[in-house]
């Protein structure tokens, strides 16, 4: 966990000021890619996080409330919940009307996490607030957080 702190702090990202930056997460089921952008567009940081409820928690508990884009998928109930409750923002887009992502030729998931964070940062009306819409099909019931 040290390591992390020392990420984040080496990045600047544990002083921004609440509501400055944007991070798009694109799912996996074994990791998650995710990129943070300045409201600028402006990227600075970019990274992979085990996708685990406490390697989320690591990751992302330095930062005061931000922005948090991604897209519906098996983990997105369980990982919007978590980031909620650790007072972030979120951001849920549906895979189907995001074509910037679907339609792209360069698809990895990085460049998928920049998309998001990008789009987000650009106030995009493809997203919607919060994990509530979503069907989770993830086999770790919210209780486990």
């Amino acid at each position: 966990m040290q390591k992390k702190v020392a990420e984040l702090e080496s990045a600047g990202l544990a002083e921004r000021e609440a509501s400055t930056l944007v991070i798009g997460i694109d799912l996996g089921d074994r990791s998650s890619a995710y990129c943070v952008r300045t409201l600028g567009q402006q990227i600075v940081k970019e990274a992979m996080v085990v996708a685990t409820a406490t390697a989320i928690r690591e990751a992302f508990q330095e930062l005061r409330r931000q922005r948090v884009a991604m897209e519906t998928g098996t983990h997105s109930r369980w990982l919007a919940q978590l980031l909620e409750l650790m007072g972030h923002e979120v951001i849920v887009a549906n895979a189907r009307t995001l074509k910037l992502i679907s339609e792209s030729n360069q698809k990895s998931d990085k460049v998928d996490a920049r998309l998001l964070s990008r789009r987000k940062a650009q106030r995009s009306s493809t997203f919607h607030r919060g994990a509530r819409p979503l069907r989770s099909k993830s086999p770790k019931p919210a209780s486990t957080l």
